[in-house]
């Protein structure tokens, strides 16, 4: 074995040892090439210029003509005389809007009685306890229906950490739904 191991080692090291100047200087000698010429190219526009520049003409125009329409609409004079003369001298009183606007939010259905005093003595827990509970009133199927409710909550996020608090709370130990708030 030890045999085996100088001749593999020999093998190596005599070429290295017995090597002529020349032959080391032609082994180092490396020719790195220059680096090519590289040419420009230019890009063409996608779009060429007169075709650009037309573009742009037309839309000038359409915004000057869009906003010359709109300063006359705005400019038209409206006279109580023409309006009643268009309307047949009838007006229709303004219907005032809504003036409460859509909430949105998530609330946690914790139960559903069809018994409201059961429902009602459940809110009235639930509110001890200081918890946001109400109570809605719901006909489903010919049935009325008692849904005791606790929010609501903007966030998804923080109904179902309510819905988690009341399944941890000892007191109630309730398994909520969450769902959308329906004012």
């Amino acid at each position: 074995m030890g045999t085996l191991f100088l001749l593999v080692l020999a093998a190596f090291l005599v070429p290295l040892l017995f090597r002529s100047p020349e032959q080391v200087r032609n082994a180092l000698d490396m020719h790195i090439p220059k680096a090519p010429a590289m040419v420009d190219i230019k890009p063409e526009p996608v779009i060429s210029k007169d075709d650009q520049q037309s573009a742009t003409q037309t839309i000038e125009e359409d915004h000057r003509q869009i906003s010359e329409q709109a300063d006359k609409a705005l400019a038209a004079p409206t006279s109580p005389e023409a309006d009643k003369g268009a309307s047949g001298g009838r007006s229709e009183p303004d219907k005032p809007g809504d003036p409460s606007p859509v909430l949105a939010g998530f609330t946690v259905q914790v139960a559903s009685f069809v018994d409201e005093d059961n429902a009602r003595a459940l809110v009235a827990r639930l509110k001890e306890a200081e918890y946001r509970a109400y109570l809605q009133k719901e006909a489903d199927g010919g049935q009325t229906l008692y849904r005791v409710f606790v929010g609501p909550d903007i966030r998804k996020a923080d109904a179902q950490k309510t819905r988690q608090t009341l399944a941890d709370d000892s007191r109630f130990a309730l398994q909520g739904l969450v769902r959308t708030y329906v004012p």
